[in-house]
């Protein structure tokens, strides 16, 4: 069975829960952890045991080549990070709402089309 690789954007709380989950699956590899602060980085990166840890989404996603970016962040930024993640054509998971509004949302789902990727929000 496949295993999917996971890289994980955003490692505040949500992103530290959805980080652990996806730890435990058998069926996903963490390969990635993003944030702002390195502090969260380290802590995380610590305790799961992931060394690729990045301040930057678009380094991460070129070195570490997810088959999906988990999107544990603040509503407001669902749409516009789903859109950077979506441009390098990899699919995304992604909180709810994916948007803030339908213009944002009408967005996100064109460019996963144009793309040809998945987009799951729970």
């Amino acid at each position: 069975m496949k295993q999917y690789r996971v890289a994980i954007l955003g490692c505040r709380s949500r992103g530290s829960s959805a980080a652990r989950v996806y730890h435990a699956h058998p069926r996903t590899e963490v390969v990635g952890l993003c944030d702002l602060l390195e502090e969260r980085l380290n802590t995380l990166g610590d305790e799961i045991e992931v060394e690729a840890r990045f301040t930057d989404l678009d380094e991460m996603i070129h070195q570490t080549a997810p088959d999906i970016v988990a999107i544990p962040t603040a509503p407001a930024l669902h749409a516009p990070l789903a859109l950077r993640v979506l441009e390098h054509g990899v699919n995304i998971e992604v909180e709810k709402p994916m948007g803030l509004n339908l213009i944002e949302t009408d967005a996100v789902m064109s460019k996963a089309s144009e793309k040809k990727v998945q987009v799951a929000v729970h």
